[in-house]
């Protein structure tokens, strides 16, 4: 899909119909422009309504969630790597000893965690 949603903020209003039709729930966009209408009983339409109206921040934070898990991943499988290294690898001349490596490895994966902790 190539196509973007309509940007935020959006909000539902509630307007009356004509024809005797009733109240209609529409959700417009920061314009003012409507942009869908929900139908049913009054309380159902109102609840579609505001979830339909949180979309736009509901797919940002999907994407917040979505970069905060793959930096956790990376970290992790760092650690689980790391981890199977250790036993009986000799350390080349020069290069970190396995502490360090360890230290510096949890330390990535304690910020991931702490980033993935903050709302």
């Amino acid at each position: 899909m190539t196509a973007q949603h309509t940007p935020g903020p959006l909000r539902p209003i509630e307007v009356i119909g004509g024809g005797g039709t009733g109240f209609h729930q529409y959700i417009i966009d920061a314009g003012g422009r409507k942009i869908g209408c929900c139908w049913g009983p009054a309380e159902e339409k109102m609840a579609n309504a505001a979830l339909w109206a949180a979309a736009p921040e509901t797919a940002a934070e999907c994407d917040r969630l979505r970069a905060v898990n793959a930096e956790l991943l990376t970290a992790l499988k760092g650690l689980e790597e790391f981890a199977g290294q250790i036993t009986g690898f000799t350390f080349p001349e020069g290069s970190r000893s396995p502490f360090e490596t360890l230290a510096s490895r949890c330390k990535t994966a304690r910020a991931a965690i702490t980033k993935a902790g903050q709302s």
